[in-house]
């Protein structure tokens, strides 16, 4: 049923909704996508978007988050620490550590940087990258993070959110209904 919303997504040219859930089982709905409308989902997504945020969907479409389940907490705390010394200010930069970290480290190593972060701080990394970073990417880095701090909570209220007006798109509704 996520294919039906990222369906739903792009035809009502949701670009906000669509960066949100594309993380979601995101090899099958590749798949799925192609096969449905005989185009790539990357094809798609460099009509759909532009700058910055095309970069950052493309990467996160390549599919090459960690999957690393074990914790390196001596690592993480050299991340967090390298974030601090090169201030959030240039965290903005393209290929950026906390890019790098949010785009394709794995959730285990995502959380341990926030905490140590945190730590260090007194501030976590989301209130960060609200305060350094605008617009779309500010968004999706919310989102990634949200996701990966506290996932149920976050797809409760995208689900929420995607559902709101269901019963405008027919389509859908039967998509749903089916699933």
């Amino acid at each position: 049923w996520f294919y039906g919303i990222i369906q739903w997504v792009i035809k009502m040219n949701k670009e906000k909704e669509l960066k949100e859930c594309l993380n979601i089982m995101l090899e099958e709905i590749k798949e799925k996508y192609k096969e449905t409308h005989s185009i790539e989902l990357e094809e798609e997504v460099t009509k759909a978007t532009s700058g910055d945020l095309q970069r950052l969907l493309l990467t996160i479409l390549k599919c090459e988050r960690s999957t690393n389940t074990t914790s390196n907490h001596e690592e993480s705390s050299k991340k967090a620490k390298e974030l601090i010394e090169v201030g959030e200010s240039n965290w903005c930069k393209e290929n950026s550590l906390f890019e790098q970290l949010l785009l394709t480290g794995s959730k285990e190593e995502i959380m341990l940087c926030a905490k140590y972060y945190h730590k260090k701080t007194q501030k976590t990394i989301l209130k960060a990258v609200e305060e350094n970073f605008e617009g779309d990417v500010k968004t999706l880095f919310t989102s990634i993070i949200y996701a990966t701090l506290n996932p149920s909570e976050f797809y409760a209220r995208k689900v929420h959110k995607a559902i709101e007006g269901f019963g405008t798109d027919e389509v859908l509704h039967k998509d749903f209904k089916r699933t």
